[in-house]
């Protein structure tokens, strides 16, 4: 099975989490800290050995000090608190709750918050005592992050949504638009495996932009 990691934060990883589930593509989900990764204080550091670290910080916190506003540490926290909350449920029922949470943020611009990621599980039709308790349970929802984002560290993932395959290829993939026909959906997931797989090792495309 694949193995995606991604941010609530970004629609990039929203697309392409939207992509899979309209290909029925089972995935592995992990998170990545576009937080973590772009804080000043880990720039030129290794992305295995982060000096600032998202779990190291406490909702409500002083975190988002030195970042830019997009780059939200409590959103955060609570989003991917919520999601190893809702993956207690099961991997499809963590699949709603991860599309419906995605499509709340960039969708319906809805702010990364505790009523959203709550809202989120509603919609996902989640248990949602069991969802209350296993989002009370903050250290262990911490614990499973600190997990994820370390292995995504050694991996090298700099940004979301990043796909490793089951061969252990692994990329980001970015896409600006998600064709609404599941033939133009099937495309795009041919031509990132074909690139990702080709003899070639391709390592860029990246569009010019005047």
């Amino acid at each position: 099975m694949i193995t995606v990691y991604y941010d609530y934060l970004c629609p990039y990883a929203w697309r392409g989490v939207e992509l899979l589930a309209a290909l029925e593509i089972p995935f592995n989900a992990k998170h990545y800290s576009l937080v973590q990764g772009n804080h000043p204080s880990n720039t030129s550091l290794p992305r295995s050995a982060p000096m600032w670290k998202l779990v190291d910080q406490e909702i409500g916190g002083t975190g988002n000090a030195e970042l830019p506003a997009y780059l939200d540490v409590n959103g955060s926290l609570e989003a991917f608190f919520a999601s190893h909350a809702a993956m207690q449920q099961g991997q499809e029922a963590h699949l709603r709750f991860t599309l419906e949470l995605f499509r709340a943020r960039h969708a319906n611009k809805k702010d990364l918050n505790a009523q959203t990621a709550l809202a989120a599980a509603e919609l996902a039709g989640l248990d949602m005592n069991a969802f209350a308790t296993a989002r009370a349970d903050e250290a262990k929802c911490r614990a499973e992050l600190a997990i994820d984002l370390e292995e995504a560290g050694k991996l090298g993932v700099f940004g979301t949504p990043t796909i490793q395959l089951e061969t252990g290829d692994i990329a980001y993939f970015r896409f600006d638009k998600l064709p609404e026909n599941q033939e133009g959906k099937l495309e795009i997931w041919n031509i990132f495996k074909q690139t990702l797989l080709s003899d070639a090792r391709i390592g860029t495309i990246k569009r010019a932009k005047p």
